[in-house]
């Protein structure tokens, strides 16, 4: 492996990349937002570690700091490759990057000689980068926090030259790159020329205890995210990630929380620390919206982070209005910060954290609860992913609604024409609904559905006189849909509305009943019955290409089957699925063909 005739800093740091370039790119982007200087080898994916060794021979030990390893870099016995690095770089830390799930994981990578592991998803992560840097004893730049952690891999391509193997690439803006926008380094602040000595003395005390707490956060972080990784349900990672998180300095109070829609109360669903403050404030977006609602509640509607710096009365930024910040004072609380917890487009719920001293989310420790809050994301999206793979029966669940009211039961109520639901789904916190119903009626439900409360649109499909699409917040099938459930049937009878709904065999009974009456409908179950099903790989597969897909793409690509755009006589054009959508005809093109592109990926290239 050459190493050409870059000459290296004496203050830099210098890292090897071994394996793919495009695996890579994330580490690669992490370490360069997170490292003052910093100059990066790639050793391009060798065939096995004999062909490793035989390209690069034993490079001089004095010019590396740090190796990082995928570890699908060889197909061959990783482990050998492993310990093929640590014995060419013997002075130097070996980070593993792994799969999880993965035929190479973590202990075993630690049983090679790996210093450490990092997850392949959480390599895009800030916490990544420091905690090589602590490792190496580093000072970071200044870069933007939120800037690293929200950094995607293809908005920064791992560009090698294809001729020279362990070429550098230069971070200060002298190679081929365009010079890279960098922050002052703040992190150790320069006294005056004139200022007294004892200054700069504490000065630098602050700076170093600032190192050991975020050494000691970094360490902190690991252990906490091989616990959520490796937890065994979704009860214990959501748990887990509240109590951590109030272990940190200048944490009161944190919270999980999720909704079905965005129309929906927040169910608490874990937390750490005191509860008092959940037991006196709402988190029902329909009884306190706006800007004055609670953090958790504003994250839920607009589906971004919310911080609030201070809630110290009589302070000139504090928020004016809202009855949760006089409780949250009275707790004890200072400040605030509410965020999707959510992975590649899959939400999984809301943390929402209370600070005791105003403006504690806008340092280090914002950062802290933000990478817990992504590992746990991640840990949430491997879960469900394992379970749906897991899953090989379903259950059939039969409900009566006596006291009809929200959408459901009250066409059941209102119609004497046979309407049956074919395609129910949720996306991006809105639920979907295609009903078939008899020639000559459509209209007619139709109008109906948009004169209900709980509907937000509904159009019959064009060249489709026997469909209509509804966009609803209906409790019922709201639930069913975030269930991925199905409706088998719903009808009216002398007791009131019977409805027939199938759910995956593990699914809590009571609590989906308990939500389907969340609007007082006086929902009870009257039967249930086991059916066998041998469905489990397609279950698998099926979730693993929804994870493949963006949340906007999956979407449109559902409507767009949802509404016959695919069948063999498409009564459905694209105008009319972008009219479901409310977007451009070009837009939903675009959006399709590009999930297309992706399921044919997942189909073929397995």
């Amino acid at each position: 492996m050459t190493d050409g005739n870059a000459v290296r800093s004496p203050s830099s740091t210098e890292i090897l990349l071994v394996g793919d370039a495009d695996r890579l790119a994330p580490a690669r982007s992490t370490l360069q937002d997170v490292f003052e200087e910093v100059q990066l080898r790639f050793q391009r994916r060798p065939s096995s570690a004999t062909s490793f060794v035989q390209a690069a021979g034993r490079p001089p030990g004095d010019e590396l700091d740090c190796v990082v390893l995928d570890a699908a870099a060889v197909d061959e016995d990783p482990a050998a490759l492993v310990r093929t690095l640590g014995d060419a770089y013997a002075d130097a830390p070996l980070y593993v990057v792994v799969d999880d799930p993965g035929a190479f994981g973590a202990e075993a990578a630690l049983d090679a000689g790996a210093t450490d592991v990092v997850r392949h998803q959480l390599t895009s992560r800030s916490v990544f980068g420091h905690r090589l840097r602590d490792a190496l004893g580093q000072d970071s730049h200044a870069a933007s926090a939120d800037t690293a952690s929200d950094r995607r891999a293809d908005d920064d391509a791992f560009d090698v030259p294809d001729a020279t193997e362990g070429e550098r690439e230069p971070t200060d803006g002298h190679g081929d790159d365009p010079p890279r926008e960098r922050a002052s380094n703040t992190s150790r602040p320069t006294a005056p020329s004139d200022a007294p000595l004892r200054d700069v003395d504490r000065t630098r005390d602050v700076d170093r205890t600032r190192d050991v707490d975020r050494t000691r956060d970094v360490d902190r972080i690991r252990d906490v995210e091989n616990e959520l990784v490796q937890a065994d349900s979704r009860e214990a990672i959501e748990q887990a990630l509240c109590e951590h998180i109030t272990e940190l300095d200048g944490m009161a109070f944190a919270w999980f929380g999720a909704a079905i829609s965005e129309y929906s109360a927040i169910a608490p669903r874990a937390w750490g620390g005191d509860g008092e403050y959940l037991g006196r404030v709402s988190v029902d977006p329909t009884e306190n919206d706006g800007p004055t609602a609670p953090p958790a509640v504003r994250t839920l509607v607009s589906g971004n982070t919310t911080e609030v710096p201070t809630l110290v009365p009589g302070t000139a930024d504090v928020e004016v209005g809202g009855e949760w910040r006089d409780v949250a004072v009275e707790c004890g609380f200072r400040s605030a910060l509410s965020l999707p917890v959510a992975f590649d487009g899959v939400h999984h719920g809301i943390l929402t954290v209370y600070g005791d001293e105003p403006g504690v989310f806008q340092d280090h420790q914002g950062t802290v609860v933000r990478e817990l809050a992504t590992t746990a994301a991640y840990a949430l999206d491997t879960l469900e992913e394992r379970e749906a793979g897991a899953e090989t029966s379903t259950f059939v669940a039969e409900f009566l609604a006596t006291t009809p009211r929200t959408f459901l039961p009250s066409l059941a109520a209102s119609t004497d024409v046979e309407v049956t639901i074919d395609q129910l789904y949720k996306s991006e916190n809105r639920t979907r609904a295609f009903l078939s119903v008899p020639d000559g009626h459509a209209a007619a439900i139709e109008r109906f559905a948009n004169r209900h409360s709980a509907v937000v649109a509904s159009q019959t499909l064009p060249a489709d006189e026997e469909r209509v699409a509804v966009v609803t917040r209906d409790p019922i099938l709201e639930t069913i849909a975030s269930e991925d459930g199905a409706l088998r049937g719903f009808d009216e009878r002398e007791d009131g509305v019977h409805f027939t709904v199938e759910l995956s065999t593990g699914t809590d009974v009571d609590r989906v009943r308990s939500l389907f009456d969340s609007a007082g409908d006086d929902v009870s179950v009257l039967a249930r019955r086991h059916v066998d099903d041998s469905r489990g790989h397609e279950a698998g597969f099926a979730a693993g290409l929804e994870r493949r897909l963006s949340a906007t793409d999956y979407e449109a690509l559902r409507t767009a089957h949802a509404a016959g755009f695919f069948d063999e006589t498409r009564p459905t054009g694209m105008a009319a699925v972008s009219d479901l959508l409310g977007e451009t005809t070009q837009e939903t093109e675009r959006r399709v063909r590009s999930a297309e592109a992706r399921v044919f990926d997942a189909l073929f290239d397995r």
